[in-house]
């Protein structure tokens, strides 16, 4: 077992509807956000992951960060509403809209200036000519965000990112069972071309935590990585989130977005990144066993469903309800 070092972040799709496929409870309570902004500030937790389209959850962020009187200690990341243009949307219409958007979400959050903007879907960066990404560089230069970045999709799209020189951040999905980003060197290219990570989805959405034999039909092709992983946990000693935790620890130059509903899912996050992990050799042979998925099955928009039995386990909760966007 070897140290690791980890930085979170707090998501929050789950904080405006009943988002993961093992969220039982819903957005939690104004009180149960009040507590897990504490707790995240206490842990050295300071970002804060959210979007337009995540329905109240911009609104109960912004609450509750004036309710606790810790505003100014947070960095807020949000996203342009998915839908602020499509294909029978005008260009004068997907301005207007964009604009709706942002002052909707200064408005929820309570602050003038947002300090990072995304475009939740990556392809609006060159939607109408390209002119919803100017008018939030223009934004940008106004000195009402502070840094723009993408949202993307899939692979192709995050490796589109990297290559643009004006995109600051960029969202991703990875986890043990998807790693597709890795396995290519993504996470150390992103690193050498100076873009800020945001990891998302490393716990599939709450999919690492299902017992093998409750997975719906149609996501029935990963019993065989998550028996290998229990497994894995089973000879370490070590639990399942323990797993998931270590492997995102070791893709380099992250800020890990993890979604809870609850005080206990969040405790358990930080625990297991606190506590000694699986050394790097043994976490190399496990995620060399995995095998590689269909991507129609790494992206939990195209699951036919959102929900399943919850799994009994202990830790289970910690995962239930990972952020996964843009499709959140």
């Amino acid at each position: 077992m070897v140290a690791r070092t980890i930085q979170f972040a707090l998501g929050t799709a789950q904080w405006g509807g009943d988002y993961g496929i093992n969220n039982t409870s819903g957005p939690p309570e104004p009180s149960a956000a009040q507590e897990m902004l504490r707790l995240a500030l206490r842990t050295g937790i300071t970002t804060i992951d959210t979007a337009r389209g995540y329905g109240d959850s911009e609104a109960l962020i912004g609450a509750s960060l004036h309710a606790v009187g810790c505003g100014d200690s947070f960095r807020v990341v949000t996203k342009l509403h998915p839908d602020v243009t499509g294909p029978d949307t005008t260009a004068a219409a997907a301005l207007a809209n964009t604009g709706r958007s942002l002052s909707e979400s200064r408005h929820a959050l309570r602050r003038d200036k947002l300090d990072v903007v995304m475009l939740h879907r990556q392809q609006h960066l060159h939607a109408h000519d390209g002119r919803l990404w100017r008018r939030l560089r223009r934004q940008r230069e106004l000195g009402l965000i502070g840094a723009l970045g993408v949202s993307s999709a899939n692979p192709s799209e995050a490796w589109a990112a990297l290559e643009h020189p004006e995109i600051e951040i960029i969202q991703v999905a990875a986890s043990l069972l998807d790693q597709r980003l890795a396995r290519r060197g993504f996470f150390e290219a992103a690193q050498e071309a100076g873009k800020q990570i945001y990891l998302r989805s490393i716990f599939l959405q709450g999919l690492a935590f299902i017992q093998p034999r409750q997975l719906p039909d149609h996501l029935r092709d990963f019993t065989e990585p998550l028996l290998e992983i229990r497994g894995c946990s089973t000879a370490l000693e070590c639990s399942v989130l323990d797993l998931f935790v270590a492997y995102a620890a070791t893709l380099p130059g992250c800020t890990v977005v993890v979604g809870c509903e609850t005080v206990s899912q969040l405790r358990g996050i930080i625990a297991a990144s606190e506590i000694s992990g699986p050394s790097p050799e043994s976490l190399c042979r496990l995620a060399n066993r995995i095998v590689p998925m269909p991507a129609r099955l790494l992206d939990p928009a195209q699951w036919r469903e959102q929900k399943t039995v919850p799994s009994v386990q202990p830790v289970a909760a910690a995962g239930a309800a990972e952020m996964h966007a843009p499709d959140g």
